[in-house]
């Protein structure tokens, strides 16, 4: 091989092991990034369980919450029908008896 050929030749392996070693310092701060994604990835995963299950346990007492009120709404209703029926009657009795 000539001279001026054998310095091209070795001008473009320069060349290509520069730009290797570019392509691997890219290749190594990406990898970084990756696994940096993947470490937020996971805390925010284990963020949106714990949220999600913190939600589920305050539906969970709203729900006990509210079938507590309307079985109290259902007694202090039936309570107050007995109170006004027995009052009816006792009027009704009142007005029979006194005339």
């Amino acid at each position: 091989m000539s001279e001026p050929r054998l310095a091209a030749v070795e001008a473009k392996i320069d060349n290509v092991e520069m730009q290797l070693g570019r392509l691997c310092s890219s290749l190594d701060r990406f990898t970084e990034t990756m696994i940096r994604h993947d470490e937020n990835n996971k805390r925010i995963s284990d963020q949106l369980n714990d949220h999600e299950s913190r939600i589920r346990i305050i539906e969970h007492s709203q729900a006990t919450i509210g079938v507590q009120t309307g079985t109290m709404w259902t007694v202090f209703i039936k309570v107050a029908g007995i109170g006004a029926g027995a009052a009816l009657a006792g009027t009704a009795a009142v007005k029979f008896i006194g005339g």
